[in-house]
């Protein structure tokens, strides 16, 4: 509960700021059950982690490195003319790794005539990162001014502040739910209800789930979900890989263009970008406007085993041989439950045996490695691994009459798996 206010000058970390000297190696850990809780940064100026700061101003030539486990950050906020991260701001670091950690409720409200990134983290500057095990919920970032933007609803990772590219994301096991991002001014965009990812050498998305997010600006929405924009890498196996991955229930409203509820890219350079697919499930996003499961401006390599409701909008191409076009499902719904507890550390949306997704994927991401577990660490059929991040076994429908009270059951639970049929 600190709160860090500045009436004329930047405002740096609500609870906690690190700055670095250019020459001296740097850890930072936050770790063993740390919990930020309403902490806030307030200025006129620029605003950067309601939580926590990393750096800003100064590029280093040192070592940095920033590990975040099982941790927690909440209802943390910041707010000024620019804002960026609305619970952390990380900048001018080697490796950010974080695991195991759940980052809810924060906010970024640009007041002013500036763009605002972020709702949950802004990652500006930074070699490396990895995120696994960990969930960004009901985050927001929100501007106001006539031409300004507002850049992820949970994750920005963009040239915001310091203005240099970012090197390799690999996000896995996580999920990213009920984030938004927000324009209210009347020339403004909305890009990234969930994530945003502008200027980045590469991005791997692994048994994850994109959920419920929202992008709603007035001139502008892109990319409920997922927004992808300026990939640096050339080989199709370099840009983007989305494995296991499922993006759905996300959404796009409220701009005069509307396009890419769950999924969007796009790109200013002559090159085509790299996005590469298997075992992706895109379904029952939704857009005002047009596209609204996936639109990209480039054709998607397609390595086969991919389910998109709805095509209009996205090109799949087949890297490999013609035989992948046959494992393709498209035009067709996959019969998810909501999002819900059902079991591991992060929500899910589960499918059943009927679903076309069950038994339709290959056990094998686009390296050739086999995956053996879904997003919940509950193992894979070896044989006939489902499409999407969660993987349907019998075991997780099998009733405990002893533990489920079947005359007084909870209707909230219909859209998931009771706890007491769980794994």
């Amino acid at each position: 509960n600190n709160s860090a206010t500045a009436s004329t000058g930047d405002c740096l970390g609500g609870a906690l700021h690190v700055s670095m000297a250019s020459e001296v190696a740097t850890t930072v850990t936050i770790s063993d059950s740390s919990k930020f809780s309403s902490n806030s940064c307030t200025t006129d100026a620029l605003s950067f982690g309601g939580a926590f700061a990393l750096g800003i101003y100064s590029l280093v030539s040192a070592d940095i490195n920033v590990t975040i486990e099982d941790s927690t950050f909440d209802a943390n906020s910041i707010s000024g003319e620019g804002v960026y991260g609305g619970q952390v701001y990380l900048d001018s670091a080697d490796e950010i790794t974080i695991s195991d950690s759940s980052f809810s409720n924060g906010t970024a409200t640009a007041t002013t005539g500036s763009q605002a990134y972020g709702g949950a983290i802004s990652f500006d500057a930074v070699a490396a990162v990895s995120i696994s095990k960990s969930s960004f919920t009901d985050n927001t970032v929100t501007s106001s001014a006539s031409s300004a933007g507002s850049y992820g609803g949970a994750l920005c990772f963009c040239e915001g502040f310091v203005s240099m590219e970012l090197g390799d994301i690999a996000i896995s096991q996580s999920v990213f739910s009920g984030n938004t991002a927000t324009a209210t001014g009347s020339s403004s965009g909305a890009f990234g209800g969930g994530i945003y990812t502008d200027e980045i050498d590469s991005i791997a998305i692994t048994n994850s789930t994109i959920s419920g997010n929202k992008a709603s600006g007035a001139s502008k929405s892109l990319g409920g979900g997922l927004f992808v924009k300026e990939l640096d890498a050339d080989d199709n196996l370099d840009g983007m890989k989305l494995s296991f991955v499922t993006i759905a229930n996300n959404s796009v409203s409220g701009a005069t263009t509307n396009t890419g509820g769950g999924f969007y890219s796009e790109h200013s350079v002559a090159t085509s970008q790299s996005y590469a697919f298997i075992n992706v499930l895109i379904a029952d996003n939704s857009s005002t406007g047009t596209s609204p499961d996936c639109s990209s401006s480039d054709s998607i390599q397609s390595y086969g085993y991919n389910l998109l409701e709805i095509i209009t909008g996205c090109t799949f191409e087949y890297a490999t041989s013609g035989a992948d076009v046959a494992t393709d499902i498209t035009k067709q719904d996959p019969g998810l439950y909501s999002l819900a507890d059902n079991g591991g550390s992060t929500k899910t949306l589960a499918i059943d045996s009927s679903s076309v997704a069950a038994d339709a994927g290959t056990c094998s991401d686009l390296d050739g490695n086999t995956v053996t577990v879904d997003q919940r660490d509950y193992e894979r059929d070896a044989s006939n691994c489902d499409i999407g991040a969660f993987e349907y076994s019998e075991a997780d429908y099998s009733v405990d009459e002893d533990s489920y009270d079947f005359e007084d059951s909870d209707s909230s639970k219909l859209g998931g798996i009771p706890t007491a049929i769980k794994k």
